[in-house]
């Protein structure tokens, strides 16, 4: 069994696709802790929407044998403020942590991306006559239990804990309209990676 513990060696932010001009705080990755975090609104004049992806990643080795499954346990914490609100329309406000495994064979070439299970912090998209509201999940401590995924003798595996954040309203521009905020932090503690017989 490897574990591994901040800092991470693999980093990777995405680009952050968006439309409508959302307001993006701030966001990104503190290795030293082990903490991805995001700050973002969605624009108050106008339909606006924003997503990303922030990422630690660890080489989880070369398994030397067939018939091996690789089994990953992260252990994490996460807070986070989230707020919709709306008139006659719908506000999406999210964040999920998701872990992603990468193959590659002998040579370095990707195989295939497997996704591991989700866990959602806060998935919220309420369709508004009139109202807001404001969620604070907050979890400490919490195991991501993940299925075992069977592996190739002499391929490589990376793997990513993923926090994904989202936000989509339709701003104020006419009759009614929605507004939504997203603000999380995860600290990924440390995650195990382990190549077991099937």
């Amino acid at each position: 069994m490897t574990t591994f513990r901040p800092p991470y060696p693999l980093l990777w932010d995405s680009p952050i696709a968006q439309r409508g001009s959302p307001g993006i705080g701030s966001h990104g990755s503190y290795n030293p802790t082990g903490r991805l975090y995001f700050g973002m609104s969605t624009n108050f004049s106008n339909p606006s929407s924003a997503f990303l992806i922030h990422s630690f990643g660890m080489d989880a080795g070369v398994p030397g044998r067939a018939g091996l499954t690789l089994v990953i346990t992260p252990i994490v914490d996460y807070s986070g403020f989230f707020y919709s609100q709306g008139s006659f329309a719908s506000a999406l406000t999210s964040a999920i942590i998701k872990v992603y495994v990468e193959e590659t064979d002998e040579s370095g070439n990707f195989v295939r991306g497997i996704d591991g299970n989700p866990e959602v912090i806060l998935r919220q998209d309420p369709a508004w006559f009139y109202g807001s509201q404001t969620w604070t999940p907050l979890e400490r401590g919490l195991t991501l239990a993940q299925p075992g995924i069977p592996v190739q003798a002499n391929h490589s595996y990376r793997v990513y804990i993923d926090l994904h954040g989202e936000i989509r309203a339709a701003g104020y521009g006419g009759f009614g309209g929605s507004y939504s905020h997203a603000d999380c932090q995860v600290r990924v503690i440390e995650m195990d990676a382990t190549y077991v017989r099937l």
